[in-house]
């Protein structure tokens, strides 16, 4: 193939990544945007509960807190914590802040999951794109 075609095909995997990680985030922010499940709980004290999960869920605690959990996995956002729970069990341990600590239940919408596979679909295709054309300059070298 001559190095036009190679580019033209580098530019046109570039440009359907962009769209692709464009409309993903796009539509992952409608999908939590319109989270209609949400509970809240203000801790004025030391909170200790243990949640039974059936569906997918999500933790956001609002720091600042100190923030202990079993049974999930906890990411860091900001100043604010999300526990992702990755048994059935969520162990939930807050110590709230003189500020006042928000913990906040949101149900996860399944399709939730499938915006991430787009995000990395559109940095495939971005990345590839960006290879094909270092190698067509390379080639024509």
């Amino acid at each position: 193939m001559e190095k036009r075609k190679i580019m033209r095909i580098s530019k046109d995997l570039f440009v359907a990544g962009i769209i692709v990680l464009l409309a993903s985030v796009i539509i992952g922010d409608i999908v939590l945007g319109n989270n209609n499940y949400k509970i809240s709980l203000s801790p004025s004290q030391h909170l200790n509960t243990e949640l039974t999960v059936s569906q997918s869920i999500a933790l956001e605690v609002q720091s600042p807190a100190d923030l202990n959990v079993k049974g999930g996995a906890v990411y860091t956002v900001g100043q604010n914590f999300v526990v992702v729970p990755t048994s059935t069990v969520v162990s939930l341990d807050v110590q709230p802040s003189i500020n006042g600590t928000v913990v906040g239940i949101y149900k996860l919408n399944d399709s939730l999951y499938a915006v991430f596979g787009a995000i990395l679909l559109g940095a495939i295709l971005v990345f590839s794109s960006i290879v094909i054309a270092v190698y067509a300059e390379l080639r024509s070298h």
